[in-house]
C-alpha cells in the first residue's frame, strides 16, 4: 500500500494556489470561520442519481464538483483534497471505543476538455483505489513522500471534504427531546475545509476557511459557486 502511495502522488505539487484575500503568513495561526449553506432533498436525490448513472457514489459526486471548482478557480489541473475515511472497516472493530479515523489524498488531474460525465468516472475509480490504501496512516504517509515542509501550510493537501450521511435532525432519549446546533469553534485545521451533511432535509453544507487568507465574504462566495456548480 505504501508503494501504490509513492506511486500515486509522486510529483504532486507543494501547495495549491488559491486566490486569496490576504497574502499567506509565514506561519499559520489556525483562526478561522465558517459559512452554511443548504441543498433541497430534490437536488441530493439528483445528483444520488447521477452518481448511479456513473457507478459512483454521492461521495464522488461531490469531490468531484469540488475538484473541479477548485481547478478553476486555481487554475491549477492537478488538485489533491483530503478526505476523513472511518478506520471501522471489520466487524470487530464496530463497538472498539476511540478515534478510529484516518485522512487520505485524493489526487485528481481535471482537463479542461474532458466531459464532466468522464471525470466522474475517473474520480468515482480514484476513490475506490484510494480506500483500498486506507491502512498507511496519514503521518506515515508525510514522512515516507517527504514533501516541502512549511508552517505556513498543511502537508501533501490544503482543502479538505468530509460527507457524513445522518439519518434524523432530532434523536429521542428518554425524558429528552435532543436537537444538533451548529457550534463555530473559531479554528481551521486547512486552508479551506468543507463538511457536508446528508440528511432528510437535504444536504448541509459548511465552508470552515482559515480567516489568515480569506475573508467571509470571499468563502460565502465559493460555497455559493459550490453549489450552483
Amino acid at each position: 500500500a505504501l508503494a501504490a502511495w509513492k506511486q500515486e502522488l509522486g510529483g504532486l505539487p507543494p501547495v495549491l494556489e488559491l486566490p486569496t484575500d490576504h497574502p499567506r503568513p509565514a506561519r499559520q495561526s489556525h483562526r478561522g470561520g465558517q459559512v452554511r449553506r443548504r441543498m433541497g432533498a430534490g437536488t441530493v436525490a439528483a445528483l444520488e442519481q447521477i452518481g448511479k448513472e456513473h457507478g459512483c457514489s454521492l461521495y464522488a459526486v461531490l469531490l468531484c464538483a469540488w475538484q473541479v471548482l477548485l481547478h478553476r478557480y486555481s487554475g491549477q489541473r492537478d488538485v489533491v483534497v483530503g478526505s476523513p475515511v472511518a478506520q471501522r472497516g471489520q466487524a470487530e472493530l464496530e463497538e472498539v471505543i476511540g478515534f478510529l479515523v484516518n485522512t487520505l489524498p485524493f489526487r485528481t488531474v481535471v482537463e479542461e476538455e474532458a466531459k464532466l460525465g468522464e471525470l466522474l468516472v475517473r474520480v468515482g475509480e480514484r476513490v475506490a483505489g484510494v480506500l483500498e490504501k486506507a491502512v498507511v496512516p496519514f503521518p506515515r504517509l508525510v514522512q515516507e513522500l517527504e514533501p516541502d515542509r512549511s508552517l505556513s501550510h498543511h502537508p501533501i493537501f490544503q482543502v479538505g471534504l468530509a460527507l457524513e450521511q445522518r439519518e434524523a435532525e432530532r434523536c429521542q432519549l428518554e425524558g429528552l427531546e435532543v436537537e444538533r446546533q451548529p457550534v463555530e469553534l473559531g479554528t481551521a485545521q486547512f486552508d479551506l475545509m468543507l463538511w457536508l451533511t446528508s440528511g432528510p432535509a437535504g444536504l448541509e453544507m459548511v465552508l470552515e476557511y482559515a480567516t489568515d487568507l480569506y475573508a467571509a465574504d470571499t468563502a460565502a462566495r465559493m460555497l455559493g459557486h459550490y453549489g450552483c456548480l
